[in-house]
């Protein structure tokens, strides 16, 4: 998973959909509501090849059609929302922010590229790279794949990972912040290589002994990639034990 993680971190192109299920009560009152983040950077690619089509601006060859978007929502309601425009007779891209409609706030433009956006501060906590690096964290003999509904599955391009997260790895990090902490398993599917879902569980209130506390489904855009040979190299001793390669 580790290279994986940072196979991911590195695209440029993407959409991605993550979800933090409402917490409730064991009484089924709901005590954190559900959270919503959509992120979608896209730009037009080359039908036959997939490759990136390009224009040039300001001497630069940029991504034809660039587009960024991200919206953030608690219980299906607008918290904020950043999209890409493009003003008739302006050369520069601009951003608007869109708080809860309840609020009826006019949206506010923020003169910053596309390009300057995802590169800032602003957006790095919603970048796919920040929401896979706690995988490239994990190291394999911190992976359980022991329980009942651990497995490792693959299927063509698709490798399917479900495990418990080891305690040591909680008491190598300490007290600092973690997507597994408190997780009964973790489900992690890879595609090409890359992170395609995530989703974590966490022991459930009243008569169910789990349900699912997040998930982050990913969509990759540009060139097309090679399938990687999961019979051989890194990959070809993966079976259902902990004895698992470095760099996965």
């Amino acid at each position: 998973m580790i290279a994986a993680a940072f196979k991911s971190s590195g695209e440029k192109l993407y959409y991605y959909k993550e979800t933090n299920f409402a917490v409730r009560d064991d009484g089924g009152k709901v005590i954190t509501p559900a959270r919503y983040t959509e992120v979608n950077l896209w730009a037009v690619c080359d039908q036959n090849t997939g490759e990136l089509l390009y224009d040039t601006a300001d001497g630069e060859k940029v991504p034809r059609d660039f587009k960024a978007e991200l919206t953030c929502k608690t219980d299906n309601k607008s918290d904020f929302q950043f999209v890409s425009g493009l003003s008739k007779g302006e050369e520069d891209t601009t951003f608007f922010w869109r708080g809860d409609k309840k609020e009826k706030k006019s949206p506010t433009r923020y003169a910053a590229t596309r390009e300057k956006f995802i590169a800032s501060d602003l957006f790095a906590p919603y970048s796919l790279a920040a929401k896979v690096a706690e995988l490239a964290e994990l190291r394999p003999a911190e992976l359980d794949f022991s329980g009942g509904k651990a497995k490792i599955k693959r299927s063509g391009e698709l490798l399917a990972l479900t495990f418990t997260v080891r305690q040591e790895y909680f008491e190598r990090i300490g007290e600092k912040e973690s997507l597994f902490r408190d997780s009964t398993r973790v489900e992690v599917e890879l595609t090409y290589g890359r992170v395609q879902k995530l989703s974590v569980y966490r022991p459930a209130g009243g008569w169910l002994k789990e349900e699912e506390a997040y998930t982050n489904q990913i969509v990759y855009y540009g060139p097309k990639i090679d399938v990687p040979d999961f019979s051989s190299g890194e990959w070809k001793d993966i079976g259902p034990t902990n004895d698992l390669p470095d760099r996965i």
